[in-house]
């Protein structure tokens, strides 16, 4: 947790290099509650650092959080995608685009099946992938569309509240990512 709070003060890259490794490791660690801050470590870093920390780290990092989206503890697993939305507000179209079948994988389980609080979480991350390869998204917005829409009519109940306005908000971000041509098609 001590490492999350490094970006605020430290404003060149280089100087969290050797740091980078050690929490990247610890999203392996045996206990969850060092799994959950290795992960808070990542989102913090990539708020306070943002371009930076995606640029220097992205090929060692996107990838451990991807794996780590299949941590058998909800809560573990919810908060790396809350590091993957982070990440990804700073992350260039080039660094995810090769990704993003490996994240639609994990994150639409997860939206479907996952409780409360990993659908919320993934639903946003999977949000702000759209929004970070942009156009490249367009083959994948129906089927991701249809899994949203579907999760918007399913979970209609007030303890869902909170769920369905971030569905709205996937929604809206996922459509404002694709090309005209995909949203005019969906939207009629």
């Amino acid at each position: 947790m001590a490492f999350s709070q490094v970006g605020e003060y430290i404003d060149e890259i280089s100087k969290i290099g050797a740091m980078v490794p050690i929490v990247v490791t610890h999203l392996k660690h045996q206990n969850p509650r060092i799994r959950y801050a290795a992960l808070h470590c990542i989102g913090q870093i990539s708020d306070d650092m943002t371009e930076d920390f995606q640029s220097e780290f992205g090929a060692t990092v996107l990838p451990a959080l991807i794996e780590t989206l299949s941590d058998p503890v909800a809560r573990v697993s919810a908060h790396c995608s809350s590091a993957i939305t982070n990440f990804m507000d700073g992350a260039e179209e080039e660094l995810v685009a090769p990704y993003i079948e490996a994240l639609i994988a994990k994150l639409l389980p997860l939206i479907k099946d996952g409780i409360s609080i990993q659908k919320e979480n993934s639903v946003t991350a999977f949000a702000s992938t759209a929004v970070a390869i942009k156009s490249q998204f367009d083959k994948y917005f129906n089927d991701s569309l249809d899994v949203l829409l579907g999760q918007l009519n399913t979970n209609g109940g007030p303890e869902y509240k909170q769920l369905r306005a971030q569905i709205i908000e996937g929604i809206t971000l996922m459509s404002g990512s694709v090309s005209d041509e995909v949203f005019m098609a969906k939207s009629q």
